[in-house]
């Protein structure tokens, strides 16, 4: 007998939909998450933008940190309370890395500059080109291209690379067919290599 997926379940309590939520993500299915994803995705942007005062794109990054959390350690919960308790607490503790990681990653822009600075007064000194990628900048050109894109073209990504679902499993998950889901990758893959692309322009 197959099993009832919260979209299935529309009509059902609010208690029963969070428990066929936490049944359905822990045992691996993608619907349940991308459903989950679904209800949650605006209610979860406007508790980081509101917990945090910042703004659409960092509130986005924390979000699909949070989903990806949610997608390997959601616990069984039997109630649409305890769920929301503990989603609450996931996007509070994923704010709060981000903020850590933003402060980490400004302190060696920082060393890095005055190196660089250094260094480049160094080569002029020899004649020298020490000119060098910064990793750091297209590491978060990356990231606000990723919350540039549509949700669903995100859960397609994050299905796809995060979680090494099949093209099949992507098109059950967002109720579209195998080929769609494939021209869906890759149409999210082509808008993030245009986005890069102009991030490189002189």
């Amino acid at each position: 007998m197959p099993i009832a997926t919260p979209t299935d379940r529309a009509n059902d309590s609010p208690d029963a939909r969070a428990a066929a939520w936490c049944r359905g993500i822990r045992a691996g299915d993608p619907a349940a998450l991308t459903d989950f994803y679904q209800h949650w995705f605006d209610r979860s942007v406007a508790i980081v933008r509101a917990r945090t005062g910042r703004d659409d794109s960092f509130a986005l990054d924390v979000v699909q940190d949070a989903m990806i959390r949610v997608a390997r350690s959601t616990p069984k919960l039997d109630s649409d309370a305890d769920l929301s308790r503990w989603m609450i607490r996931v996007l509070t503790t994923c704010s709060l890395d981000r903020l850590k990681q933003e402060s980490r990653e400004a302190a060696r822009r920082r060393v890095a500059r005055n190196t660089a600075s250094d260094t480049s007064v160094g080569c002029e000194m020899q004649g020298n080109d020490c000119s060098r990628p910064n990793i750091h900048e297209s590491m978060e050109g990356l990231r606000r291209h990723l919350g540039e894109l549509r949700p669903e073209q995100r859960a397609a990504l994050s299905l796809r690379f995060w979680f090494r679902r099949s093209l099949a499993a992507i098109g059950r998950a967002l109720s579209i067919s195998d080929d769609a889901a494939h021209g869906k990758l890759r149409a999210s893959l082509r808008s993030l290599q245009r986005a890069s692309q102009g991030d490189n322009e002189p």
